[in-house]
């Protein structure tokens, strides 16, 4: 009998098959790599300031302030004193105060009655007629 058949096999045959397969089983288990853990974060399960409520403004990349004049011809100093010199109002109650500015919203509403984009309405009660959320 050479070639022993599984009948054949006697009881310590048998005990050391299962104690070679538990061991390369415990072997593997072994080289199962640790997950990486990440390092704790300030900031780990803090939303991004970009869904904040609060508006934040950012400044011009590029403010008019860091603009050398010193190789400006003159159309174009005058020009960024132009841009320098601009009053932009950031409310309803100050554009209404300049001529400009209402010489503007006028022409708007115009062109908007003019191409019918949109209808006059009454406010609703406790609503603003300008204005954000």
């Amino acid at each position: 009998l050479d070639n022993p058949q599984p009948d054949n096999l006697d009881e310590n045959n048998a005990d050391d098959i299962q104690d070679s397969t538990s061991e390369i089983l415990q072997e593997q288990e072994e080289e199962v790599p640790i997950k990486y853990v990440l390092q704790p974060r300030l900031n780990r399960g803090v939303p991004p300031k970009r869904y904040s409520p609060e508006k934040t403004t950012r400044g011009a990349k590029y403010p008019m302030a860091n603009i050398a004049e010193g190789n400006l011809s003159n159309n174009a100093k005058a020009f960024a004193v132009r841009l320098c010199s601009e009053e932009i109002p950031s409310s309803f109650e100050q554009a209404i105060k300049l001529e400009k500015w209402k010489k503007a919203m006028d022409d708007e509403m115009k062109a908007l009655k003019k191409n019918k984009t949109c209808d006059q309405c009454a406010i609703l009660q406790g609503k603003k007629p300008v204005g954000c959320r």
